[in-house]
């Protein structure tokens, strides 16, 4: 009897391992980096449409006990339910082979997540190159489309599913995503086919002239960026837009950076020159870099709630295009409250509450606004209590005093901002207003 006992213990142990070894209980579907659990996974787009010869990228998000996300696309399984009607490769690119439903699921572990897949009955007709007759610099590379048409009236892009090919590859090579690169000058057909049905456009290859750099002799504030392009000019009044191939530098990096996409940012103010170059050829312009410019300003205290008869100093905290900071309370050029008879603001900033209600007080320092609300309540002030009660300082010293004012709903409100402070000897004490 011990010895049965013993070996259903120990085949139940054996079964718990094997559990646990395939991730049972739900999980399985392996961790993220902080150890939580896969739960979920979703597949998208939700339900797509697709015509027959034309593919789709789908996408697997993965959801973890801990409540975090990632896109696990490139790590999960992938699979059709119905390959006659759509295959799905190891990257989550799917086919559409006849028309009809399939479903397409990714599976990690023991978890998975799937999305239903249609697949039209449309025909492509027939297939665009785009762009129409480029040109293209010797050494560089240019980007072609194919967009087919289909026999229900759609277009897709199938750039990804086509036979690439070039006429003349010493002068201009082609890859699987039409990507064509200039080898020689010339000029070479390149055809996009699926099945029987083909587009082609012709490149022309030609010797890069120059290099222009646009916008011509902008300006930035400093602290803020601005985008630069490159053309390239080639032989033959083609053009071909280099922005991403040039290699980009600023003259004078303590006045402007500029990185390698062409973005430019103001560092100082002053004026540097921004280059492109490709090879021996290059181009440029010259940006200025003025000083920081005010760009918002934030109106406090916000939504501030008063009693009638009070009154409330607001102040007003610029952000500039350099990321500084900095009170403009002083420099107001004006202040308004949208409903005088609720509040009324003087040249200082200071709000008087008159009556119960609402009023959007705005403060402006040149063309740069900014705005807060201020409720006004009929709650009437009932008394004032300063803190500290008793304080003693040495000759020169200072200390801050509070006012709090509790009113006639029982409710309290610091209002040291909006009393007016008094010395009963200013011989002795001074206090600020």
């Amino acid at each position: 009897m011990k010895n049965a006992l013993l070996k259903l213990l120990v085949l139940g142990l054996l079964v718990m391992a094997s559990l646990t070894a395939c991730g049972g209980g739900g999980g399985g579907g392996g961790t993220n980096a902080a150890g939580a659990a896969l739960t979920i996974i979703t597949v998208t787009p939700a339900n797509p449409s697709i015509a027959r010869n034309t593919t789709r990228q789908c996408t697997a998000t993965g959801t973890y006990s801990d409540g975090t996300s990632q896109d696990i696309t490139a790590s999960a399984t992938w699979s059709s339910d119905l390959t006659a009607v759509a295959t799905v490769n190891a990257a989550g690119l799917a086919s559409g082979v006849a028309a009809g439903t399939a479903k397409i699921t990714a599976t990690s572990g023991s978890v998975s997540g799937d999305t239903t897949l249609t697949v039209t009955t449309a025909t492509l007709l027939s297939i665009t190159v785009t762009p129409a007759d480029p040109g293209i610099a010797v050494g560089l590379t240019r980007q072609l489309t194919a967009i087919g048409a289909y026999s229900d009236g759609t277009s897709h892009d199938i750039t990804s599913s086509v036979a690439w090919t070039s006429a003349a590859t010493t002068v201009v090579t082609v890859d699987a995503t039409g990507l064509a690169t200039g080898g020689a000058t010339g000029s070479a057909a390149i055809t996009a086919s699926s099945g029987t049905i083909s587009g082609s456009t012709t490149v022309t290859v030609a010797a890069l002239q120059s290099i222009t750099v646009t916008p011509a002799n902008p300006s930035l504030a400093k602290g803020l960026t601005r985008q630069f392009s490159a053309t390239g000019n080639l032989t033959g009044g083609a053009s071909q837009d280099i922005t991403a191939s040039v290699i980009w530098s600023s003259g004078t990096t303590s006045v402007a950076t500029v990185n390698a996409t062409g973005l430019a940012s103001g560092v100082a103010a002053g004026s540097t020159t921004i280059t492109a170059t490709s090879g021996l050829i290059s181009g440029s312009t010259t940006l200025s870099v003025t000083p920081e410019t005010l760009q918002s300003i934030a109106v406090t205290p916000a939504a501030q709630s008063l009693g009638t008869g009070m009154a409330q100093q607001f102040t007003v905290i610029g952000t500039f295009s350099d990321g500084s900071t900095q009170n403009l309370t002083a420099s107001v050029t004006s202040w308004n409250s949208n409903a005088p008879t609720v509040a009324s603001m003087n040249t200082s900033g200071l709000a008087a509450a008159a009556s119960p209600g609402t009023a959007t007080i705005t403060a402006a320092v040149g063309a740069v606004s900014g705005s807060t609300t201020l409720v006004v309540t009929s709650k009437t002030l009932q008394a004032i209590v300063v803190t500290p009660a008793y304080v003693s300082i040495n000759t020169g010293a200072n200390r801050q005093f509070t006012a709090i004012g509790t009113y006639s709903d029982n409710t309290t409100q610091d209002i040291t901002s909006s009393v007016t402070w008094t010395s009963g000897t200013p011989a002795v004490v001074t206090v600020d207003p």
